[in-house]
């Protein structure tokens, strides 16, 4: 609304299927995790001049439920594009994310860490809330290495030398980083051994 009344054309990107569900979230208590209401979530793609989705069946909820036809953009990942750059560690657990624990659960990487100790977790973390980020840090278990950052051009190597990919995210299981791993292990590997942690409250751990 405020774009519009300054002359500014919208578009909305739908990030993830969490978005979808919020778009059907009816009342003024129920609401998504940064405080959604389904009425304002509405509002936004029925009135904004391009929604962008990534996947086609986003595509076909909006047009079945709001009447909305988005453009469709898939990710851009490359499968032919082959990096062989050597990886400092190999044979770990990879996890990708923010420092945050509401959306991306930083902190249940660490609790999957510490129930498994003879297994090495390699945590590649953007800072995003700084003292979070040293919180995770100083409590994080010997057996999880925690990266602040690696060149693009090296988070392959550690894609293609992962022995699981792990994803606590409550929203982003079809993320860019989640995506591009896949095609990296597929591509190299001709494999890909996946783990979402959804019930990692229930006593999960790897062997």
């Amino acid at each position: 609304h405020t774009a519009r009344q300054a002359g500014h054309k919208v578009i909305v990107f739908v990030t993830s299927d969490r978005t979808w569900q919020d778009v059907c979230r009816r009342g003024w208590n129920n609401r998504g995790l940064y405080g959604e209401r389904g009425e304002w979530c509405r509002f936004s793609l029925q009135h904004a001049d391009a929604v962008v989705v990534q996947k086609e069946a986003q595509q076909k909820a909006l047009q079945h439920s709001l009447g909305i036809v988005p453009s469709l953009i898939r990710n851009p990942i490359d499968l032919d594009e082959k990096n062989d750059l050597p990886c400092e560690i190999s044979g770990h657990v990879l996890w990708i994310g923010r420092a945050d624990i509401d959306s991306k659960r930083a902190d249940l990487l660490l609790e999957i860490a510490r129930r498994s100790p003879q297994t090495e977790f390699v945590g590649i973390m953007n800072v995003h809330d700084r003292d979070l980020y040293q919180t995770l840090r100083r409590t994080c278990p010997a057996n999880l290495r925690i990266i602040e950052h690696v060149p693009f051009d090296k988070v392959e190597s550690y894609y293609r030398d992962a022995s699981v990919l792990l994803n606590t995210s409550n929203a982003g299981r079809n993320s860019l980083w989640w995506l591009f791993g896949v095609a990296e292990r597929v591509s190299q590997q001709g494999g890909c051994l996946l783990y979402t942690a959804d019930a990692a409250e229930e006593g999960l751990g790897v062997d």
